[in-house]
């Protein structure tokens, strides 16, 4: 065999016949078409699952990297050793965001990764603690009368309840004049998280603020509840 160029080969067989070819590959590395997504729910101890994006030429091998980012979705670094298709939040998580890079290979090598977008802000985990038992009826001998009464006694063995449990609420906090990076963190100390935001037409020179919001302040939303603001 003889190759003339990179690019273009000769073989001759027994026979005498020539035969060329390329050396080239027609097979080129993936491109992606739209980028990866996440699904879970953003609150400590869950998990965070990636679905793959889409991919032209055929990939067959992908590898992930986690990364965190703070609750305005900046400053983002990646989690060593989060590697996997998934990632379990973790109390370094509360208060921050997460996303996900994806790269795909094929037979022509590996592609540019492709990254989601941020999750919501990671919420704290919601323990439930110190559920009720029943009171149970015991005799009371005491005294030295005769009928002996009867008590209660709960799981303490005092008759004391426990304390209810804790639940997590979104208080709604004032974000009126508040820039968007500021609205976010007020939300995220609440227990809430931005909704919709609706911008101002045109462009304009000043830095835009909160200019209404909806629920209004002092509203009361389940954990994580969202909250719409538009900006001047």
């Amino acid at each position: 065999m003889t190759c003339p160029s990179e690019e273009l080969c000769e073989a001759v067989d027994l026979s005498g016949n020539v035969v060329v070819g390329s050396t080239k590959s027609s097979v080129s590395v993936p491109v992606n078409l739209k980028p990866p997504t996440i699904t879970g729910s953003t609150t400590q101890g869950q998990t965070l699952t990636e679905v793959h994006g889409e991919w032209s030429n055929s990939p067959t091998e992908y590898s992930y990297q986690w990364e965190r980012c703070n609750s305005s979705s900046e400053n983002c670094g990646s989690i060593a050793g989060e590697t996997s298709q998934s990632y379990k939040l973790t109390a370094a998580d509360v208060g921050n965001t997460v996303k996900v890079t994806e790269s795909a290979r094929n037979t022509a090598g590996p592609s540019a990764p492709a990254t989601s977008v941020t999750t919501a802000v990671v919420q704290a985990e919601l323990k439930v603690c110190c559920s009720k038992e029943p009171e149970k009826e015991i005799p009371n001998n005491g005294g030295g009368g005769g009928g002996g009464s009867t008590g209660t006694i709960g799981s303490g063995g005092g008759g004391t309840p426990p304390p209810p449990a804790v639940v997590v609420k979104c208080t709604v906090p004032k974000l009126k004049g508040k820039t968007l990076a500021q609205a976010r963190k007020f939300l995220a100390k609440a227990h809430c998280q931005l909704g919709r935001v609706t911008k101002p037409k045109g462009h304009s020179k000043h830095k835009q603020v909160v200019a209404s919001q909806k629920p209004g302040t002092g509203k009361t939303l389940p954990s994580g509840g969202k909250v719409a603001v538009s900006l001047r």
